[in-house]
């Protein structure tokens, strides 16, 4: 067994789907036709064949299309709640009498397709596809989890996945992304043992930095996630980044981000949504080129009394992003 061929990492959630997949040592994103690594997580079933991330069948045929299902794992939904949800699907909602609940396709071989049967579907595809491209059977998977997701969702999904017919090697939290396309260029290894590293991942906690590591020893797969750098944290990487924001926003309008005569409380306010804003877009770096910093509407208030155009955001590249954070001494 070659863990540079074998092994592939996967992503669902009730909007989109994504594999990666080792290939020779290096790691590739399954991309669509129009080269894009985000799918849609949509299932349609129809009387001759069961389609999976193809969005134009959703609007084909809505009554049979699934696009909601991963929020749904481990629970049990109050009539109230399953109201609620029938409101969001295209495909009306069961609850059976063990309380496990199903999509019900009226034109369907199948009527009734559990939650379960949904993702298991969706998993499948994406195994299958990252085997097409790589011509060899994959065994193994790191499976990347919702950061919500409690122990109950987390034991549901992998039982799931191993249903169909991948190994789930380890799991991890979404948040572990944000390494592959922004700390990858920022983070030195010193560690020899390196050098035999099939794929690393990063995992930005709020007191430090988490390197995740899958690598090959005797043959044989091992996943470690042990090694720490407290020098680095997801809180340093969100104030430095606000840092720079101020500084582009003081260059561009001369004047100060928090600008405002309404007291601490309200400065404290600002810089707090600000930073949650920063923070939230951490989460998503993979998947975008820039990113846009709502300003505080009490600065925009400040802004129209000096006659300045009143602008509701600030974008920030993601060089500018990598760059503040190497100026951070962070080096590779």
């Amino acid at each position: 067994m070659s863990l540079y061929r074998d092994i592939i990492g996967i992503y669902v959630d009730d909007s989109v789907c994504q594999a990666v997949y080792l290939h020779d040592g290096n790691m590739y994103e399954l991309l669509d036709g129009h080269n894009s690594p985000i799918l849609p997580s949509v299932v349609t079933i129809l009387p001759d064949n069961v389609y999976v991330a193809n969005s134009s069948f959703q609007s084909q045929y809505p009554r049979s299309t699934i696009t909601r299902s991963f929020n749904l794992f481990g629970r049990s939904l109050s009539s109230q709640e399953l109201a609620l949800e029938n409101l969001k699907s295209c495909v009306p909602l069961e609850m059976k009498a063990n309380g496990k609940i199903v999509y019900h396709i009226e034109n369907a071989e199948k009527h009734d397709w559990p939650v379960d049967d949904v993702v298991c579907t969706i998993i499948r595809y994406l195994v299958e596809s990252c085997e097409k491209h790589i011509e060899i059977q994959v065994h193994f998977c790191v499976l990347v989890i919702p950061d919500d997701f409690n122990e109950k969702q987390i034991a549901s999904y992998k039982a799931i996945t191993e249903k169909a017919g991948i190994r789930v090697e380890s799991c991890m939290k979404r948040s572990v992304c944000i390494g592959y396309s922004l700390l990858d260029t920022c983070v030195a290894f010193r560690d020899s043992g390196f050098e035999n590293c099939n794929l690393v991942l990063y995992q930005l906690c709020g007191s430090n930095l988490i390197c995740s590591v899958i690598r090959l020893e005797d043959g044989t797969p091992h996943f470690v996630a042990d090694i720490v750098d407290s020098s680095i944290s997801l809180d340093l990487f969100v104030k430095k980044i606000e840092s720079t924001f101020c500084e582009m926003f003081f260059l561009k309008y001369d004047i100060d981000l928090y600008s405002s005569n309404e007291g601490s409380d309200a400065r404290m306010k600002e810089v707090l949504l600000v930073q949650r804003n920063i923070r939230d877009w951490l989460l998503l770096i993979n998947d975008v080129e820039e990113i846009s910093i709502e300003i505080p509407s009490s600065t925009r208030r400040v802004m129209r009394k000096k006659n300045i155009k009143a602008e509701e955001y600030l974008t920030l590249e993601k060089m500018d992003i990598a760059k503040a954070l190497l100026d951070y001494g962070i080096h590779p």
